[in-house]
């Protein structure tokens, strides 16, 4: 009797795993969220950066060395050209914050660092707009969410 119950849990969670599995379903639910940089200079930017970033970075207006840019990529960060676009898949869904500013990789000068919160959807992208203010500050907009 105690071999038939636990077989059948057994087969219990197997189907059950299975129907999930068809159904696209668990806990992973990703999303996309995409910058396009439409200012005139590059631009660095990160989804949801940590302590770590944010104290090395701190509101912008400031230098980083070179093995603190790389830092900055290592934690996920992009340096984006000017016209160009990147993508950060595999994004949870949720809520999340974008930060970004234009960035000199020769000097490693920093402008202000401007954030954007956003709430991403399980497989949509999300589109954010980097211009320039014209006082040499990014403005973060977002454009789409499909």
């Amino acid at each position: 009797m105690k071999s038939l119950f636990l077989s059948l849990i057994a087969l219990s969670a197997l189907v059950l795993s299975a129907s999930t599995a068809q159904a696209g379903g668990g806990s992973k639910a990703t999303s996309t969220v995409t910058v396009t940089n439409n200012t005139s200079s590059r631009i660095a930017v990160i989804v949801d950066p940590n302590s770590t970033i944010t104290n090395l970075i701190g509101t912008g207006d400031t230098t980083l060395t070179t093995a603190q840019l790389n830092q900055f990529k290592a934690a996920g960060g992009r340096i984006v050209n000017a016209g160009a676009s990147t993508s950060f898949t595999a994004v949870k869904t949720g809520s999340h914050t974008i930060a970004a500013a234009e960035v000199d990789t020769t000097t490693g000068d920093v402008t202000t660092v401007n954030q954007l919160d956003v709430t991403t959807q399980k497989g949509k992208t999300v589109r954010v707009s980097a211009t320039d203010d014209g006082a040499g500050s990014v403005v973060l907009t977002q454009t789409s969410s499909n």
